[in-house]
């Protein structure tokens, strides 16, 4: 009998002491298939998937792959997915924010717009004692945080101009510079006076083999001299 007691007892410290360590990490034995990351924002465990991944346990593979990421990319608590560039994005209720609408905004009833904060020049205003984000022209989300412009905060250098064919934005560059934003300066090429029929080249100069055997400003050009000779370049 005093076995039987004890056999109890074990298994019931046994059952005691896993049931603390679920609550601890309700992650433990909530298994996310296919690459899938478990968090668990108020104690409720959720799969984030990778993309083309689904299901509550990202159990399902998409068939047909889709360019639209926003298919699987789950935004929680009445969030929905936005494009801000290339990338997804949930754009979350007055409630709620975080990656995937997942933390509780903590809002003073007396002054709802206190510690609300609205991006890009939004103004706050609190119909019903709910703050919400009057945005400017051209920016849209719970916060102001997206724009519809995708030149907005590219940056051209040295007098580019952006441009954004089918969403995606580039830098028309000036005459004298190239790169993705305009940064980068070309040098202008130097290039050996052309010999008019006819004339001959003053042979006092230096007569050379390479351009840096020359002084700045120079380059080893050809001439009438019989070799070549140092000569003063012009810049085209």
């Amino acid at each position: 009998m005093l076995r039987i007691i004890s056999l109890v007892a074990l298994v019931t410290m046994t059952v005691t002491v896993e049931a603390k360590n679920s609550i601890r990490d309700p992650c433990t034995k909530f298994k996310c298939h296919n690459g899938g990351s478990c968090i668990a924002p108020a104690d409720v465990p959720y799969c984030v998937c990778p993309e083309y991944v689904t299901g509550s346990h990202c159990q399902t593979i998409a068939k047909s792959r889709t360019r639209n990421p926003c298919r699987y990319y789950r935004c929680a608590n009445g969030g929905t997915c936005v494009m801000e560039g290339n990338k997804p994005m949930c754009n979350c209720t007055s409630s709620y924010t975080g990656l995937h609408c997942h933390y509780s905004v903590q809002i003073n009833k007396r002054k709802p717009c206190l510690n609300f904060t609205c991006l890009n020049g939004g103004n706050c205003t609190s119909p019903a004692d709910v703050p919400v984000c009057t945005c400017r022209p051209g920016f849209f989300g719970n916060r102001c945080e997206f724009n519809r412009d995708p030149c907005f905060n590219f940056d051209c250098k040295n007098g580019g101009n952006c441009s954004a064919p089918a969403d995606a934005p580039f830098c028309k560059c000036p005459i004298g510079f190239t790169g993705n934003k305009c940064q980068i300066r070309i040098e202008p090429k130097a290039s050996c006076p052309i010999i008019s029929p006819g004339s001959n080249d003053h042979c006092g100069g230096v007569f050379c083999v390479l351009d840096r055997e020359c002084k700045p400003g120079q380059k080893c050009c050809h001439s009438t001299c019989g070799g070549k000779i140092c000569k003063n370049v012009s810049v085209g």
